[in-house]
Order: structure tokens, then sequence, then C-alpha cells
């Protein structure tokens, strides 16, 4: 099957937990950044990588609620998703909250991801011609890669209290680095199956001469595998 590389950016956005509709902020407060008077109308969310996505049946980027109003989807921009600025029509005198979807990785924290595996993201011979039953081993890796470099973005957060328990910023990167081991374990398993049922060496079978000769490999480090 022809993968694109579309086919491995939302299967590791999944593996991640970062679809465009997976985190929603419900509120976020910004009236420490509100000064009465000085008519400031430009403010910075607190998270980046905000998603333009439809919300109550609505299409809009963002909802704000400005001096205690009901939230809305008029009177707002989204001026730099990537950094999380937003521009409002009117300047708020005493409070100012929002509401949005928004991602922890880019699309390049992806494609990283992959080439830490051999696979060129700009090369349709790199990530195409994949075995159907090898997919998910890349994308496994891709997922672990994208965790270990960006675990920082999940620990930024204060260490919180619900009911009593706490949780420390220490805790939640230990538990983010076992899921990336998780994720490298499933990877050498799916490749380990693929290859040991039918009887395979390690490189792969698309990389061995036939009737229509060499073709491309899985993905490239394989291929310099030594054969059983």
């Amino acid at each position: 099957m022809a993968f694109v590389i579309a086919d491995y950016v939302a299967a590791v956005r999944a593996l991640v937990w970062d679809a465009s509709n997976s985190k929603i902020i419900k509120p976020d407060d910004l009236t420490q950044q509100v000064a009465p008077g000085d008519g400031r109308k430009s403010f910075m969310a607190s998270n980046q990588n905000i998603v333009s996505a439809n919300m109550q049946g609505q299409s809009y980027p963002i909802l704000q609620s400005t001096d205690g109003a009901a939230f809305v989807g008029t009177g707002i921009t989204l001026t730099d998703a990537f950094n999380g600025v937003v521009t409002l029509t009117t300047a708020p005198t005493k409070s100012l909250r929002l509401i949005y979807y928004f991602q922890f990785f880019q699309d390049a924290d992806v494609f990283n991801g992959l080439r830490q595996i051999g696979i060129d993201p700009t090369l349709a011979a790199s990530y195409g011609n994949v075995p159907q039953q090898l997919f998910q081993a890349p994308c496994y890796l891709a997922a672990a890669e994208a965790l270990k470099a960006n675990s920082q973005l999940y620990v930024k957060f204060y260490n919180i209290t619900i009911g009593g328990k706490g949780i420390q910023k220490g805790d939640k990167f230990k538990n983010i680095q076992s899921q990336a081991a998780a994720y490298e374990k499933t990877a050498r398993e799916i490749r380990e199956d693929y290859y040991s049922i039918q009887n395979r060496g390690l490189r792969p079978a698309a990389t061995t001469r036939g009737a229509g000769g060499v073709t491309a490999p899985c993905y490239p480090g394989d291929a310099f595998q030594p054969r059983r």
C-alpha cells in the first residue's frame, strides 16, 4: 500500500493524544493581563498552537468573554496561532476569558520523530512503500521520539492536587518517558512478529530481488541489517 505523509502524521498525533480537537481550554482566564484604562487589545493565551475549529456548531477559531459577558465567537481575531496571540475589537476593562482548542505538537515535531528513525518526510520513496503490517512500527517509534523530545511541554504546568492527591511535575515526566519506552517496545514487537512469522531476515522483502527488480525499502536502516 502506498502511504502518504499525512497518514503518518495522523497516526502519530493519535498516539501522542494531540488531535486537533483533543485538548480544549474551558476557560483560559487572562484577567491578569488586563490593565484598566490602558486600552490594550492584544493578549497571549496560556497555550500555543491554537487550533481553528468548529465549536458549538459554529465556525470560529476561539470564543471570548470580555468583562464577564457571555462567551461569543465575534470581536476576536486569532492573530498568531503558533504563539497563541489574540486581538480583540474592544479592549476589556475588567476581565477576559477564552475557550479554544490547542495542540502540543507542530507537524515539524512529528517530522522530526520520523527523521529519527530514517524516514524522510519530504521523500515519497522513503515513506510510501511500507507493508501494511509494518505501518504502525515507524508510527510508534516516531511517537516515542515526539514524546521524549517534547516532554517538557507536558510538565510546564504547576503541580496539582485533586481529591487530596498530588501530581508532581517529576511524576508526569516519568510517566511520559515510560510511555515512550512502551511505544518503542511495541514497535519492536510489531517488527519481530512481521519478520519471524514469515521467516524473513531483518531486511524487508521489498529490498530483495524478484521479477520486478529491487524496490524501495520499508524504511532506511533496515536495508543495512544482516540477514538471518
